[in-house]
């Protein structure tokens, strides 16, 4: 039986193969709250030509934009890095206040 935390790890692998085929680095993330997926994201660092645009940082960046605060807040991010997300990113949902 598949868990739901590999089941939302599984969409953040399809979402970074998602970014790889649009020329972007191949990392993708999602927000899940209430056991649904409310949110998600891909990096686009090389097609915005912008090295801030990783994934999980347009992931914040989009859920302060499109979301209450309220979901926010006891929302969990997911990504397929297994190595932990980067440090600016990891600052960024610190800061957004993730559960």
């Amino acid at each position: 039986m598949i868990t739901d935390d590999a089941k939302y790890i599984r969409r953040a692998i399809d979402l970074a193969r998602q970014a790889r085929e649009r020329g972007n680095h191949p990392f993708g993330a999602l927000l899940v709250a209430d056991e649904r997926i409310v949110l998600e994201a891909e990096n686009t660092v090389v097609s915005q030509n912008n090295p801030t645009h990783h994934a999980e940082l347009n992931l914040v960046q989009a859920a302060w934009q499109t979301l209450p605060s309220e979901l926010i807040r006891r929302s969990t991010l997911y990504t397929h890095r297994g190595w932990g997300i980067a440090s600016m990113a990891r600052a960024a949902a610190r800061w957004a206040r993730f559960s």
